[in-house]
This record gives structure tokens, sequence and C-alpha cells, in this order.
């Protein structure tokens, strides 16, 4: 089987378009997912599980129509804090 450039072409599009605090963490462009769907919802939710547990979660949050900074102004603020 090999893959067709324009189903990565038309999707990258549709990721480009779909608004901020819309878009998925991971996409399936082939049309038959070979269990990658599942593998893809398994991994979701584990990392769900590991960033809630490091106290990221909400820094790694998008919100509906913006898009979250890399750091949010609290991270920054805790960072300094232990610089020093």
């Amino acid at each position: 089987m090999t893959g067709n450039a324009q189903d990565v072409a038309d999707a990258v599009l549709r990721i480009i378009e779909t608004p901020a605090g819309e878009k998925q963490l991971r996409y399936l462009v082939s049309p038959e997912s070979f269990g990658v769907d599942q593998i893809n919802a398994l991994s979701e939710q584990v990392q769900a599980r590991v960033l809630e547990a490091f106290g990221l979660a909400a820094d790694t949050r998008f919100l509906k129509g913006k898009a979250s900074a890399p750091f949010s102004d609290t991270h920054q603020t805790q960072r300094r804090a232990r610089q020093g």
C-alpha cells in the first residue's frame, strides 16, 4: 500500500483551517486506521494522567477560540521563583 501525498496535504489544510481551541492533538490521515485510532485514544488518556500528575494539565490545554501560550504566566512566575 502506498500513501497519497494529497491526503496529507488535505489533512494539513483542514488542521490549519480548524479554529484555535478545536484542534486535536493527533490526526488520522489514512483512510484505513490499522488500530491507530485506538492507540491515539489510549495515548491521550495516558498523557492526560501524566500531565495532571505533574501539575501541567492546565498549562497544556487550549482554550476555545484562543491558542494557549507554551508557558502560562503562572508557570513562568513559578519558574522565576525557583530560579531565585
